[in-house]
């Protein structure tokens, strides 16, 4: 049954539309970005750039195989098998006067992975994704060709009509990024690759596209509580967008231009000092498309990417030249955004989301306190805190899906962030994505900060209030939790940071800040190692300050001090 419905059609004839093509001017400002190629932590010259042929599997139909018996994490396998150099591996060719070095990278790439044999054919998003690295890479080589090919054609049409065939499971079991995704490679590949399937191919991606836009929330927040995922699902209709405002077909139009211009602010005001991001939620290095070999971790580009079509700047940067360079001027001079963070003090509560954020010169508070759902991580009220360029407090990151279940759970769990620990992770994890019983959450504006809490099933309860006062920020907590353990707040510090215990009260961070903590309830402070990674499969040791506590009911108020 599985085998019959993923068989290709025999006979199919194609017509590939020329509507795009590619400028090459773009590439003298581009080259000096995207010469070597960077996938999860190891370096290519993209000119070399080989095969990837250690797929054990790769004579196993794929819905045979149990990915669990990978022996690595198979997110890196897939994350090269997105082939996302290609485009640029192909204007590399062209400058060699050899652009048939394009076809036969994929011939050689298709003879070890064979269509519906291997771990590359088991992911529907991973086939999503690497057909739209084929066709912005077969658009760059029908530019300067100026002939079809056919190799290429059926090739791609291998893989958006496997895309098709498992979208409704997609729709069903994984309605998220994974459903978007696959339904905008379905709009691309299907706009311009014309079979006898288009119409079916278009019907279907523009439905679940347009019934998806809702997941950007109208305060510019993501439904998946995870910046990575939010860039990762705004990428997949940002490409839809612009294609189809070259096909003239505004389906999307309203909702797009409104759900950039929200992110747009969001993002904006989220931005710390450095021009880094919190990291909130899984961060795995995925994007829908790449734009240039900086490191994925660089959010800022594509921020200003956003801030460039939305009409806040006209400022152009190496990925807003590589989206001009397939879908000419994006532009959109009707959109008008108002000038919400050219001033601080920045004080938003962006309240679907549950995000709080406070910036001036000097302090940086991001409070999270989002639903616990999708690639949300169990981390009810937790805070990143800066003073100035110098981060104090972080998030946990992720570092990878796979490898170590234990190490999984660890990076997902409660006891991973800045925040107090009642006796069991706020939601409770089934497999590697999915929770369950998750607690309950809120969040608000105070006159000087934020005010959230989280309540368990069991009744457990944690309130955090956040107070900021010149070079201050006041951390004050009430806990009641119905858990045989005594509860504890933890306090984890970016890895450059110096900590010491100076007294049974007072920490201090880098000889210029002081931690100091009140409570009428017995506790005790420990300083640990723990765990963080700011990139996939990177992991590093950082200090953790723990209040451990002897009751179960608990007020406690912890002040972070710049001191001269």
């Amino acid at each position: 049954m599985i085998k019959r419905k993923f068989y290709l059609p025999t006979i199919c004839i194609f017509d590939f539309s020329q509507i795009i093509t590619f400028k090459f001017e773009f590439f003298k400002f581009i080259q000096f970005y995207f010469n070597m190629f960077e996938v999860m932590g190891t370096t290519y010259e993209i000119q070399d750039i080989e095969n990837y042929r250690n797929d054990e599997f790769k004579n196993v139909p794929w819905y045979d195989i149990n990915i669990k018996n990978y022996k690595d994490d198979v997110r890196v396998f897939w994350e090269k098998n997105r082939l996302q150099f290609l485009p640029i591996y192909t204007i590399l060719a062209i400058k060699q006067n050899n652009p048939e070095k394009l076809v036969a990278f994929l011939r050689r790439w298709e003879e070890v992975n064979p269509y519906n044999y291997g771990l590359n054919w088991v992911s529907n998003l991973e086939i999503a994704i690497r057909s739209v690295s084929i066709f912005l890479a077969y658009i760059v080589y029908i530019t300067y060709t100026g002939s079809r090919n056919d190799y290429i054609e059926r090739l791609l049409f291998k893989h958006i009509y496997r895309v098709y065939r498992d979208i409704e499971y997609t729709e069903k079991c994984m309605p998220n990024n994974h459903l978007i995704g696959e339904a905008a490679a379905l709009y691309l590949v299907g706009s311009l690759l014309k079979t006898e399937y288009s119409d079916d191919f278009l019907r279907r991606s523009k439905r679940i596209l347009k019934d998806y836009i809702s997941f950007f929330r109208d305060d510019g927040t993501y439904i998946e509580s995870s910046l990575s995922y939010h860039r990762f699902a705004i990428q997949m209709y940002l490409l839809v967008y612009l294609l189809s405002k070259r096909l003239g077909d505004n389906f999307l139009e309203h909702e797009f231009q409104k759900m950039i211009t929200q992110s747009y602010k969001f993002f904006c005001c989220i931005e710390k000092h450095d021009g880094t991001y919190p990291q909130f939620g899984d961060w795995d290095d995925g994007v829908f498309y790449r734009a240039s070999s900086k490191p994925i971790t660089n959010f800022r580009d594509f921020v200003d990417s956003l801030g460039y079509m939305a009409g806040y700047h006209e400022r152009k940067n190496v990925e807003i030249s590589f989206l001009e360079a397939f879908f000419g001027n994006i532009y959109v001079e009707s959109l008008v955004v108002p000038d919400f963070y050219s001033s601080y003090p920045i004080f938003e509560l962006f309240s679907h989301g549950k995000y709080g954020v406070y910036k001036d010169y000097q302090i940086y508070v991001f409070i999270n306190n989002a639903e616990q759902i999708f690639h949300a991580h169990a981390d009810g009220l937790a805070i990143e805190l800066s003073f100035g360029d110098k981060h104090i407090l972080t998030d946990s990151g992720t570092y990878s899906y796979n490898l170590n279940k234990n190490l999984r759970r660890y990076f997902r769990s409660t006891r991973a962030h800045n925040t107090a620990f009642l006796g069991a992770d706020q939601s409770t994890q089934v497999g590697s994505f999915r929770w369950v019983d998750q607690a309950f959450t809120t969040l608000r504006k105070s006159n000087n900060g934020f005010e959230g809490e989280v309540i368990y099933k069991n009744g457990s309860r944690h309130v955090r209030k956040i107070s900021i006062a010149e070079q201050e920020v006041c951390v004050e907590d009430t806990i009641k939790s119905c858990f045989n353990t005594f509860p504890e707040i933890n306090f984890h510090f970016h890895p450059d940071r110096h900590v010491q215990i100076l007294n049974k009260n007072k920490v201090l961070i880098d000889n210029d800040i002081i931690m100091l903590v009140e409570s009428s309830e017995g506790f005790k402070l420990e300083k640990l190692k723990s765990l963080c990674s700011y990139h996939y499969m990177h992991i590093v040791e950082r200090e953790n300050v723990r209040i451990v506590f002897y009751s179960n009911t608990v007020r406690c108020k912890v002040i972070f001090r710049k001191i001269d």
